[in-house]
């Protein structure tokens, strides 16, 4: 009866913690189902999210049950030092042609995290638990001279936090320097153009808004809805950014393989790209956007042209079709036409008496003959003559 009366008992801050856990968890599910965001940059934001989610469960915790959780204590802090590594190897591969690398060559980015970590155990863990109750009843903006443990512990993260926050900016902004030099068009507005912008001054103006509040508001209650309304922003920025990374790691490798292959004071654009012979870049972008058109289902439109295409992708229809004909070997029709006869295909594998008078507009044709011509292209035999032999087997 003690244990649920203190379970239900909860505070307004702590509701305000349970429904942060709630929106990140179900936002962290939402992610786990987008399957056409490809892997590497996939596991950077859902580390992101598990890592926010073990943040606020900590909090929680040790609001609660601090008799129970205050090993976790350290913890909150290394996972907090680990989250603008992780923004920014999350936007590098976004832009990023080398989706390869081992966790060799980016453990560098995890070692000041680690140091930290360190640093706040050997403070914390040797103090006794009446000093470590101390510990977690401070807030990190207030003085704690007359409490040396926590003085130091102030002295030493405080500072480490914004070095660490000012490197990762410089860092953030090389990237965006780096994509207006070699990936911005005049020909249109790229969104991981948007996204780093939006991240480089969001980050600025959460920082300092937080900044200014542990120094302006005093109400422990306030600071806590404060914070709430800033994640909850970056929580639904983090997922409009998971929505849409497919079309823009597709954007971004486009225009860094067309930024490679044009010369316009000498040879035409499409001869250029025609002779480029770089196959891993090309191979890349043809994984890119079969996982896109495979996820998206966007074959199963019968209106679906290369303009509709190039407008979801947000990139000219020229350039599409450029890179479509060199990764697929044929003309965008042709393309499309893969998808629509394999998913002809597995409705007739997995449905019984399937009939072609209602299975051609499911597919995306506009009309049985067209269906039956390009099936017989792909597969050798009509629609009905592949269904018999299924029926035969």
């Amino acid at each position: 009866m003690i244990l649920s009366s203190q379970i239900f008992n909860l505070s307004i801050i702590e509701i305000i913690n349970l429904i942060n856990i709630a929106v990140v968890l179900i936002s962290f599910l939402t992610l786990l189902k987008l399957d056409d965001l490809s892997e590497s940059p996939k596991y950077y934001l859902e580390t992101l999210f598990v890592i926010v989610l073990l943040i606020l469960i900590i909090d929680f915790l040790n609001n609660r049950f601090l008799d129970k959780t205050y090993f976790l204590y350290p913890f909150s802090f290394f996972f907090y030092f680990l989250v603008y590594p992780l923004i920014y190897l999350y936007t590098k591969d976004l832009i990023s042609t080398n989706q390869h690398q081992s966790f060799r060559d980016k453990w560098k980015y995890f070692v000041f995290p680690v140091i930290i970590f360190v640093v706040i155990s050997i403070i914390y863990y040797p103090l006794a638990f009446e000093e470590k109750k101390q510990f977690h009843s401070f807030h990190i903006s207030q003085s704690a001279e007359a409490f040396s443990p926590y003085y130091i512990f102030q002295m030493i993260v405080v500072p480490a936090y914004y070095l660490q926050l000012i490197v990762y900016l410089v860092l953030i902004s090389l990237l965006v320097k780096f994509i207006n030099e070699n990936i911005h068009s005049s020909e249109v507005n790229l969104l991981i153009g948007k996204y780093s912008k939006i991240l480089v001054f969001g980050i600025i103006f959460f920082e300092s808004f937080i900044f200014l509040t542990t120094i302006v508001v005093d109400n422990v209650l306030d600071r806590k809805i404060i914070e709430t309304v800033f994640l909850s922003f970056f929580i639904f920025f983090g997922l409009y950014i998971a929505f849409n990374q497919s079309i823009i790691k597709i954007q971004t490798r486009m225009a860094l393989l067309i930024r490679k292959v044009e010369d316009q004071e000498e040879i035409s654009k499409i001869k250029r790209l025609n002779n480029y012979d770089d196959e891993n870049d090309f191979s890349e972008l043809e994984e890119l956007i079969r996982r896109f058109i495979t996820a998206t289902k966007i074959y199963l439109d019968p209106n679906l042209t290369i303009q509709n295409f190039s407008k979801k992708i947000h990139l000219p229809s020229k350039k599409v079709s450029f890179i479509i004909n060199r990764c697929f070997k044929g003309n965008f029709h042709h393309f499309i036409n893969q998808f629509r006869i394999q998913e002809a295909t597995n409705i007739m594998h997995n449905e019984e008496n399937v009939k072609i008078e209602d299975l051609y507009s499911k597919v995306g044709f506009n009309s049985r003959s067209t269906f039956n011509r390009v099936f017989r292209d792909f597969k050798g035999v009509s629609p009905s003559e592949y269904i018999e032999n299924r029926k035969s087997v």
